[in-house]
């Protein structure tokens, strides 16, 4: 069980690390706009960011459900 936490732990990181860049707005930011561009470089494109977000995420229902 050990496995189940950090690996919880370690998607849940990456997805606060990808979603507090993803949700930006002129009206609404959760991240300054250093850090929305660091990790937009850091995966080439929103886009990118996005596909790598939402592929995480289904992997994670996927593997807590077995």
């Amino acid at each position: 069980m050990k496995w189940t936490h950090w690996f919880n732990a370690a998607v849940w990181g990456f997805q606060l690390f990808t979603g507090s860049a993803l949700i930006s707005s002129s009206l609404f930011k959760l991240a300054p706009d250093w850090w929305i561009n660091m990790v937009t470089d850091l995966f080439g494109s929103r886009a990118n960011m996005l596909k790598y977000h939402i592929l995480v995420g289904i992997v994670w229902i996927i593997v807590l459900v077995f």
